[in-house]
């Protein structure tokens, strides 16, 4: 069996190891989402973001495949009901690492007005992602950071810039090509915004935020994705 069909399968057995009722829409990102059959790797892990409303939060942690997941915790939920914020956690399963967002329903909408930048994090992931974002594409990097502690967790929001301009929002990037896995009615006509959102502001520009995601794609093959939303 090759990387992604291991993985198609793996993804398969996560929607069916959870009541997805509780959330309002199920987005796969990453790799699985944009680059399968040509950049799934071994190491490439299944990337979903998980969009909840408030009200609905205290479900998640009476489900056994979210209790069972690194990193996932009360705090967490509780920042949740404080803020429209998100968070991130995972497990693996059949050795595939699970990367999972939750995100509030609110928090999704003003993300695809381009008006939240918010990551939940610990520290020492915060310590990490800099690292990694210094490295990309062995270009200077500079980034907006602003961190906020909430008890022990850390409110993190950056974008990525180089000279000056604006190249990759690790959600926009990730969002732009996501494949809706489940939606109670609002996910799709909001992935739609973002993308006309991210047109209207970044025009051409917003090519330089697939780099993040398809290096591999042609300039061509990317101004015909532009071209969709103009």
């Amino acid at each position: 069996m090759n990387e992604t069909d291991k993985r198609l399968e793996v993804l398969n057995k996560v929607l069916l190891a959870f009541d997805q009722s509780v959330f309002e829409g199920i987005v796969l990102t990453g790799s699985l989402s944009f680059g399968q059959y040509y950049s799934i790797k071994k190491t490439s892990d299944i990337d979903l973001l998980f969009i909840i409303k408030k009200k609905n939060l205290r479900k998640l942690s009476k489900q056994d495949f979210f209790k069972n997941a690194e990193f996932f915790c009360d705090d967490k939920l509780k920042l949740m009901r404080n803020f429209d914020a998100l968070f991130w956690c995972d497990q693996f399963i059949n050795n595939v690492k699970i990367n999972m967002g939750f995100c509030t329903l609110n928090y999704f909408k003003e993300f695809c007005n381009l008006r939240a930048r918010k990551w939940i994090g610990s520290k020492e992931n915060k310590i990490i992602r800099k690292k990694i974002l210094k490295t990309i594409n062995n270009k200077t990097v500079n980034s907006n950071y602003l961190i906020k502690k909430y008890k022990k967790l850390y409110l993190l929001t950056f974008d990525l810039y180089i000279k000056c301009e604006l190249v990759s929002n690790p959600l926009f990037s990730n969002l732009f090509f996501a494949k809706i896995l489940y939606d109670k009615g609002e996910i799709k006509n909001n992935l739609i915004k973002l993308k006309e959102n991210l047109i209207k502001k970044y025009g051409k520009n917003t090519l330089n935020l697939f780099d993040y995601v398809m290096p591999k794609l042609s300039l061509s093959i990317k101004e015909k994705i532009i071209e969709q939303f103009s």
